[in-house]
């Protein structure tokens, strides 16, 4: 299928572009939009829409492949800030990491397998990181999935639980520092 896709697309783009440019080239700076009278028309027109639609799956793959990593590796998800675009997406969805019900949304889900494989590779020093971007509840996210592990030191616990109870007495949002202190008080 990628082959047949690569192959439409390396055929269909510049067909299209040189279909365009023979149709301007042959009006001599004339408008004239289409013919129908006129074979030459039929051929040039339809290869631009050709053109088009390739250009069209070339913008839809290039999407597709930079909206995602294909595999979920600790170089894909440094790389590609994952963690924080991850945290941006869910930000405007209206969750946080306290909301009920959320345990089983999928970019939930995505959040936890990140944190897992950081932990795999033993490279949690380094998502500590993200204690520093406080836009978008990365900071929040990131200490409540810290929390959440087994297996952490004291010192980490500590570190979470001061960003959480700083996030409980936020006055920026309400509703997110009441549900930040009812999650302190449950674990208390």
């Amino acid at each position: 299928m990628k082959i047949l896709r690569s192959i439409f697309i390396g055929i269909t783009v510049p067909l299209g572009i040189i279909a365009f440019f023979i149709w301007i080239a042959g009006h001599h700076g004339h408008f004239v939009f289409f013919r129908p009278d006129m074979l030459e028309d039929w051929i040039i027109w339809g290869a631009m829409l050709l053109g088009l639609t390739g250009i069209t799956v070339l913008t839809k793959l290039i999407r597709k492949r930079s909206s995602s990593p294909t595999e979920m590796t600790i170089d894909n998800i440094i790389e590609r800030s994952f963690f924080m675009w991850t945290c941006k997406e869910i930000y405007f969805q209206g969750i946080r990491p306290c909301t009920s019900g959320v345990e089983h949304h999928k970019l939930v889900l995505r959040l936890k397998e990140i944190v897992t494989i950081y932990q795999k590779e033993d490279k949690l020093e380094d998502f500590k990181g993200h204690f520093q971007e406080s836009q978008y509840c990365v900071n929040l996210w990131a200490a409540h999935l810290l929390i959440d592990l087994d297996n952490i030191d004291q010192k980490t616990k500590n570190l979470c639980l001061e960003e959480i109870r700083s996030y409980s007495t936020t006055p920026l949002d309400p509703e997110l520092a009441k549900q930040e202190m009812e999650w302190l008080k449950s674990k208390n």
